[in-house]
């Protein structure tokens, strides 16, 4: 029967969008005990479903809840007893199994927090009845039945999570919906009893229907009793698999709650970090219903509560308390019909708020994953070869061989996140990017390992600003995009140089390619980050841009993105043709272009270039000697979904000046490395970062699988 029952219950965990079920992909183990009630940013993230959006939802409900019942819409009777003039009946002793369609369903909302469902259904089956009389069983055929239920959204008043509850659905039969056909003998008697076992099965039926709600409603929303490592919360205790208190259950986060390893995700390169965090990503709010309503112009509004610990690692420094971002209540968005600054009209909009992002990259910071170490045995790329291109005493130091170096990343004070507009011009190079990431006092140590002993070769201290603009890939993957002007150094500092026979000013001068041996590793952790499906929803993307610009500057409150929603992707259209590469000349790349493409490129898996249009696209690929990995894919103009995802790649040669096409094959990663490992006095193997860690949690905003395992 639940399958079928789930009706209601469904439809609250279509509302809630974000967040539902008990995996998170494996992210996240589980918290010791419940969040803290600080550090918290409330409405770190907003949510609106627009008319719009419910009105698809409400046309397709059949097809959707389809796919999100696992078991269909199918389910069994109950066994009920009851006795007429004498005569005991069972009905349903042996299974009746009975089946329903869904054939249309119509939303209404009530400000401030409900919704009612009505909907049309099909229902079809077999009753058994058995007594002293004998056995019969008949078809149930009921058509275009009429449904009801009303989901009542809630914040809970002692967490502030949002929850739901579905009130008494209703369902009454009527006797002259069916016949009753059973042998002759006492066919007569249940026909003229058939006003009473009609009024019977509804008995049956209706409680037990609320029973298999009121059981699902708390499988979605109550907190399981190991939900926590330590248990249920005191004073709360275990009962039924769920936490109790009250006569109620405590309410579950219906977002992520749990701790993630940071540092095991670097493991490939910088195996030593141990960095972890505690993150509380879940909708919910702060305020009562009254004043931070879930309904509003005939749409629907969630919020986010973000919060995010970790314990101040060695590598990092107490802060000014200055430095440390305020948490609290973000500032609030009030979504319109429409894109602002577009005018196109939208299903889904959600914005983060950049007080939360400040918040969790200042908790990234604490946590030490940015106290990277990163050496010649994880990255065969980083040697005193490649070193001594760039300052060319390391080879005199080195005595002409290719020594390991170690590279050690110190950020000596927090960063911090702007949002900017995040706009394109038309020729697909960055306007204003989206997001601005400032790094202030960054320090990197660069060591070389000489006689068995490590030597501290140089060190050198600076502000850095990353300009950095996100594009999409067809299937709602977002690109980090940065160029050749997207890393702005500041205050540069030599602390360390006694070793290098350069002056200061030439060790200055060479920052910036120091900058760019460092940087293709923090590329590695801001890699194409994947936006799911939202509870079985392809999203398809109509803007990522700010929101809500801070008078007088030229940053936002919000990153927001806009988009449509579908059940099933769209037939992508046909996609870009391949990127021609037409001659490197060992310091830029030039690419022939068709008529309305432009491609993009990158070189030895660093950051995407922003897009470029023809008919001859150039691209400054200053490389230095060695063999490096070069990249490009098109798209057709301003088209996401166009985008050739295989790509084409070729390995430039910096001694030789020469260029060697790669097969078209999808992220040739096990190609590329055959072909770098062929280095001589190669001081290591090559590994790819992982990818989506620093976007990965601000992200997960959007995920629809919460709870850690």
């Amino acid at each position: 029967m639940k399958a079928c029952l789930r009706l209601g219950a469904a439809l609250g965990l279509l509302l809630a969008c974000a967040c539902s079920d008990t995996s998170c992909g494996g992210c996240a183990g589980k918290l010791t005990g419940p969040f803290p009630a600080q550090p918290r940013v409330y409405d770190g993230a907003q949510l609106r479903l627009n008319p719009s959006a419910l009105q698809y939802v409400s046309q397709n409900l059949p097809v959707i809840l389809e796919s999100l019942l696992e078991d269909g819409l199918n389910f069994n009777l109950p066994t009920s007893n009851t006795s007429i003039l004498g005569v005991n009946l069972t009905i349903c002793q042996t299974p009746c199994p009975l089946h329903v369609d869904l054939l249309d369903s119509a939303l209404t909302l009530v400000s401030p927090d409900r919704v009612n469902l009505s909907a049309h259904i099909n229902v079809s089956g077999t009753i058994t009845i058995d007594s002293a009389l004998g056995h019969c069983g008949f078809p149930l055929n009921i058509r275009n039945k009429l449904i009801n239920a009303l989901v009542v959204l809630m914040a809970d008043n002692a967490t502030g999570f949002f929850t739901f509850d579905v009130a008494d659905m209703t369902i009454t039969l009527e006797s002259r919906e069916y016949d009753i056909q059973c042998p002759a003998v006492y066919d007569w008697l249940l026909e003229l009893l058939k006003d009473y076992i009609t009024g019977v099965l509804n008995s049956q039926i209706g409680p037990r229907i609320n029973q298999e709600v009121d059981k699902l409603v708390s499988e979605q929303t109550c907190l399981p009793c190991d939900f926590y490592l330590s248990g249920c919360p005191s004073p709360s205790f275990c009962s039924g698999g769920f936490c109790q208190s009250g006569g109620r259950c405590l309410v579950k986060p219906q977002g992520l709650a749990g701790r993630v390893q940071l540092g095991e995700l670097l493991a490939s390169v910088a195996p030593g970090n141990t960095a972890w965090i505690d993150l509380l990503i879940t909708p919910g709010q702060a305020q009562p219903v009254g004043t931070q309503p879930f309904v509003r112009a005939e749409g629907l509004d969630l919020r986010v509560i973000g919060g995010s610990y970790s314990d101040r690692a060695a590598c990092v420094p107490e802060p000014d308390p200055s430095e440390i971002p305020p948490v609290g209540a973000a500032p609030t968005l009030n979504f319109g019909a429409v894109i602002p600054g577009r005018g196109d009209p939208y299903m889904l909009g959600v914005a983060i708020a950049d007080k939360y992002l400040d918040h969790l990259i200042y908790q990234v910071w604490r946590s030490g994953f940015l106290c990277l170490t990163i050496d010649s045995y994880g990255l065969d790329l980083l040697s005193s070869q490649t070193l001594s291109l760039i300052l060319p005493s390391v080879a005199d130091l080195s005595e002409g061989a290719n020594l390991p170096v170690r590279l050690e990343m110190h950020p000596l004070h927090p960063p911090n996140i702007q949002v900017g507009r995040g706009s394109f011009r038309p020729d697909g190079s960055v306007d204003e990017p989206i997001l601005y990431v400032f790094l202030p006092g960054l320090r990197l140590d660069f060591w070389m390992k000489l006689h068995g002993r490590w030597l501290l070769l140089l060190s050198i201290a600076q502000d850095l600003e990353v300009r950095l603009a996100l594009q999409f890939t067809p299937d709602n993957r977002v690109i980090p995009i940065l160029d050749e002007n997207s890393v702005v150094v500041t205050n540069p500092q030599l602390i360390r140089y006694e070793l290098l026979a350069e002056e200061p000013a030439r060790i200055q001068e060479a920052i910036p390619r120091l900058l760019a041996i460092a940087l293709p590793q923090l590329s590695g952790a801001l890699d194409e980050i994947a936006i799911p499906d939202l509870q079985g929803f392809v999203l398809q993307v109509l803007s990522l841009q700010g929101d809500a610009k801070r008078s007088g500057t030229n940053y936002y409150d919000f990153m927001s993105i806009y988009a449509n929603l579908s059940f099933s992707p769209p037939p992508p259209p046909p996609p870009a043709g391949p990127a021609e590469l037409l001659w490197w000349d060992g310091q830029k790349a030039h690419f022939a272009v068709a008529p309305g493409e432009e491609i993009q490129v990158r070189a030895d898996r660093g950051f995407w270039s922003p897009f470029r249009t023809g008919p001859v696209a150039e691209f400054a690929l200053p490389v230095d000697q060695g063999r490096h990995h070069l990249q490009a894919r098109a798209r057709k103009i301003g088209d996401y979904r166009t985008l050739d995802v295989t790509g084409q790649g070729w390995v430039l040669d910096g001694a030789l000046h020469r260029v060697t096409p790669l097969r078209s094959d999808p992220e040739p990663a096990g190609e590329l490395q055959k072909v770098l490992s062929e280095e001589p006095q190669g001081a290591g193997c090559a590994h790819q970062p992982p990818g989506g860690l620093l976007w990965l949690p601000a992200l997960l905003l959007l995920r629809r699988r919460g709870q850690a395992r």
